[in-house]
């Protein structure tokens, strides 16, 4: 196996002084490795024999930032690499070249190539080799489908993954669960506890959040993840789909909670409900009320909502700053309702 650095990683830079918070600055970081597979496209099941495969922070140049192609690419990527992966450490890792090695080490700290430091003895340990290794074991646990096969695994492997996960700080665009889908599978066998510790650990720089079919895991599942909205620091887009608690009132009872967190968020600009029992003739006041309270919401869906609570959130949010544009299959506002 072998692991790329693509670009400087320096946080004790101008740039991090000057706030950027999203720890971007860890560069891009490909791993990858011999693996004859069959590569098998998403959507045209078009089949190509391939003789490696990689996993890239953020997905490859031919993956168009497509999760879809990210994910099947990267899912023939070896499970027991990965498990090993999460226990890596840059510090000790081999280069091809010793100096190669120099160098990479010193660029991690900050050393550069004008004062010569880029040459110097490598530091045995360094603040920044930890950064760089979370980044790099998120890089191999904010995979969909390896975190899928992790909740199979034992509890020590499972418990890996979480860390890795929750500990990584670059910016994901985009993370879809889909479970209990019977086309792939992939999920079979997840319980509760685990799928409540998989959304108490989920990264706080996610840009599109998407969970869908979760009903199965109940009040403390939806309990957890309000808790990780509640956390986020990047959250832009979260999408509820067909997740509902058992009895109609807890499920407003959570809408509540929920609607406690989105009021007071600062990043949310799209969130959808489509076929939950999160918004209700017993909770639209209170959700009225936090649309008018929250300041980056500008959209709203709420497929499967009765037509007079979404007639009612529209009518109490019609004169909000920024405008709030709500939408249902079930209703759309005439032209004089706007």
């Amino acid at each position: 196996m072998f692991t790329t650095l693509v670009g400087g990683i320096t946080t004790n830079n101008k740039e991090q002084e000057e706030g950027d918070n999203n720890n971007n600055n860890v560069g891009q970081w490909a791993v990858y490795t011999a693996q004859s597979h069959t590569y098998k496209h998403p959507f045209t099941d078009e089949e190509q024999q391939r003789d490696a495969v990689g996993i890239i922070s953020g997905g490859g140049t031919a993956d168009a930032g497509h999760v879809e192609y990210i994910e099947n690419r990267e899912s023939a990527f070896p499970f027991d690499l990965i498990v090993k992966s999460l226990s890596i450490q840059v510090e000790v890792a081999q280069a091809s070249q010793e100096t190669d090695r120099v160098h990479i080490l010193n660029s991690i700290v900050g050393r550069n190539e004008e004062d010569g430091s880029i040459n110097n003895k490598p530091l045995m340990s360094h603040e920044t080799y930890n950064e760089v290794n979370a980044a790099l074991k998120a890089t191999f646990a904010s995979t969909v489908p390896h975190l899928a096969s992790a909740c199979r695994k034992s509890h020590g492997v499972w418990k890996q993954f979480l860390v890795a996960l929750a500990n990584g700080t670059k910016t994901i665009n985009r993370m879809e669960f889909h479970f209990d889908n019977d086309d792939k599978g992939e999920w079979t066998g997840l319980t509760t506890d685990r799928a409540t510790e998989l959304v108490a650990h989920l990264p706080l720089n996610i840009k599109w959040l998407e969970i869908e079919r979760a009903t199965a895991f109940g009040r403390q599942f939806m309990e957890a993840l309000i808790q990780r909205v509640n956390e986020s620091l990047n959250w832009q887009s979260l999408l509820l789909k067909n997740i509902s608690i058992v009895d109609e009132d807890e499920g407003q009872e959570m809408g509540v909670q929920l609607a406690n967190v989105v009021s007071s968020n600062t990043t949310l600009t799209y969130l959808a409900m489509n076929h939950t029992n999160l918004v209700g003739s017993k909770n639209v006041q209170e959700w009225g009320n936090r649309f008018m309270k929250n300041k980056t919401l500008t959209k709203v869906s709420l497929d499967g909502v009765e037509v007079e609570v979404v007639k009612k959130l529209h009518a109490m949010t019609k004169e909000r700053t920024p405008e709030l544009n709500i939408i249902s299959d079930n209703w759309y506002p005439a032209p004089e309702e706007f």
